[in-house]
């Protein structure tokens, strides 16, 4: 069963353009939390680090008059003070001086991963706080409805490859290492979701991704690897691995059973756990991939 654009094409589809809303004004510290407003259709008026946003989270689009307030970890407090926010959204271990914070305007500390499992149990409980604060229940109502229909549609179109060992990361360029998703990343629970195993299932950091050397795959039960395409890297990763004897005697490697595809933000909420999903689908059944959004 192949993932159609007919079939998902059937599936309610959310996220006009982002807008300013009537309502408050919110500034977001944090890329989940940024990814999961604009998906209910509302821009923050300010967020940190939005040219990290735009390339490693890309959608939904960040629209270009969103300020700018610095390092993730270190917002500006003067930018932030003269914008006037009606609330701050953020993660409060993620941000130097999260206290001070409060001075400007009322923190509402919105955690999505915390080094545990379940981050999509959190996502949905994010995503209701946010329709809350913003004003927008009835888009984040929609969100979670939608994304539950097409991790489901994705889940249906790979029944075939149910209990199959997939392992999914990033090449680093060097071509001897590789960032791993296991227990407690997003991607883990999608692939779960989908019915396949993930095949890392050791240490990883608080969300979820570990980088590690090629030798530690040696005996682990692997039947494919999907990673990430990004670009030179990428490539450069590919033409080293290409000259190695460990890689290619790896038995997924010499099955031909390594594939790339589109990048996608793997640590965000449900509007990324959705675009994951189709995208493994996508990849596995050989599909095209239904929707970009």
């Amino acid at each position: 069963m192949s993932l159609s654009r007919r079939a998902v094409l059937t599936l309610p589809f959310l996220m006009p353009g982002p807008v300013r809303v009537a309502g408050p004004r919110a500034v977001s510290l944090d890329q989940a939390v940024t990814e999961t407003m604009l998906a209910l259709g509302v821009a923050p008026v300010a967020t940190t680090a939005p040219a990290l946003y735009r390339r490693i989270v890309m959608r939904p689009v960040l629209p270009p008059d969103v300020v700018d307030l610095g390092a993730l970890t270190e917002p500006n407090l003067e930018v932030m003070a003269r914008l006037r926010p009606d609330l701050i959204l953020g993660v409060p271990d993620g941000v130097a001086e999260w206290d001070r914070l409060g001075g400007i305007a009322p923190l509402h500390p919105l955690a999505i991963y915390d080094g545990t499992p379940g981050p999509l149990r959190r996502a949905r409980a994010v995503t209701i706080a946010l329709g809350a604060l913003l004003g927008r229940e009835a888009p984040a109502a929609a969100l979670l409805a939608e994304a539950e229909a097409r991790i489901e549609a994705a889940a249906r179109a790979v029944t075939a490859f149910a209990g199959q060992p997939v392992l999914v990361g990033g090449l680093a360029g060097d071509g001897r290492h590789l960032w791993v998703f296991g227990p407690n990343s997003l991607v883990d629970e999608v692939l779960r979701r989908l019915g396949l195993v993930n095949a890392w299932t050791g240490e990883t950091n608080g969300w979820g991704l570990l980088p590690v050397g090629i030798e530690r795959l040696a005996g682990r039960a692997v039947t494919r690897m999907i990673h990430f395409d990004q670009g030179g890297s990428t490539r450069l990763a590919l033409q080293r691995l290409s000259g190695s004897a460990f890689w290619n005697a790896l038995p997924f490697v010499r099955a031909g059973h390594v594939a790339a595809i589109p990048r996608r933000f793997p640590s965000g909420g449900p509007f990324a756990a959705m675009r994951l999903a189709e995208a493994f689908a996508t990849h596995l059944t050989g599909g095209e991939v239904a929707r970009d959004g």
